[in-house]
């Protein structure tokens, strides 16, 4: 006489769903082999919508580095210029002319900063969502593992953010003087920071990418 197994109606769904026949769940042992089966279904299914989450923030990053690439390239012609020729005993036309590109040039460029510093969040998360996608990678730091300009990229961004929170403070306590004297230190970091700041979108870019 055989023992007879109760069966939620749960499992009893995702049965069907796994094309397993009413004999795969007589006896415990099967049962088990069941719930296995059903579960297997799940993995791709997780995979695939963190894999969608995945491409999207994929985009997202690259152009928004993009982006930022092209708006800190726009600001260094001007803060080269304030750097040389700002003279705010001046009156001249050339004087007014800086003071107006300074208001314009501070403002994108704290946009810039900002998301710099946002940026190392997302790539955080966008490698952390991406994990489902490889084999063996729990979280981010499995993902950031995948290719070679993972960890450089990482290490890129974090450099990054803490100069973009330098610049930042250093824009607010010179925007809050009335005659600007930390104008010349903070577009001269400006200028140091370039270079770091496309070195990084570079390597998330070519991260990004290079996934597969």
């Amino acid at each position: 006489m055989g023992l007879a197994i109760h069966v939620p109606p749960a499992q009893r769904e995702a049965a069907g769903i796994a094309g397993i026949g009413p004999e795969a769940i007589q006896g415990p042992g099967r049962q088990f082999n069941l719930l296995g089966q059903a579960r297997g279904l799940q993995a791709p299914a997780v995979a695939g919508a963190a894999g969608a989450l995945g491409e999207q923030g994929e985009l997202d990053m690259v152009l928004a580095s993009g982006l930022g690439a092209v708006l800190l390239a726009a600001g260094v012609v001007p803060a080269v210029r304030i750097i040389r020729r700002w003279d705010l005993q001046s009156g001249s036309e050339e004087q007014l002319r800086l003071e107006r590109q300074t208001y314009l040039v501070a403002v994108i460029m704290r946009f810039v900063m900002g998301f710099q510093i946002v940026s190392l969040f997302l790539l955080l998360h966008t490698a952390d969502a991406l994990a489902p996608m490889f084999i063996g990678a729990m979280c981010a730091a499995g993902s950031l593992k995948v290719n070679g300009f993972g960890y450089p990229a990482l290490v890129a961004t974090i450099l990054t953010c803490l100069l973009a929170g330098m610049w930042l403070i250093l824009d607010a306590a010179d925007s809050r003087a009335w005659d600007y004297p930390l104008i010349r230190t903070k577009y001269r970091l400006l200028l140091g920071l370039s270079p770091v700041l496309l070195v990084g979108a570079t390597l998330q870019a070519s991260y990004l990418l290079a996934l597969e």
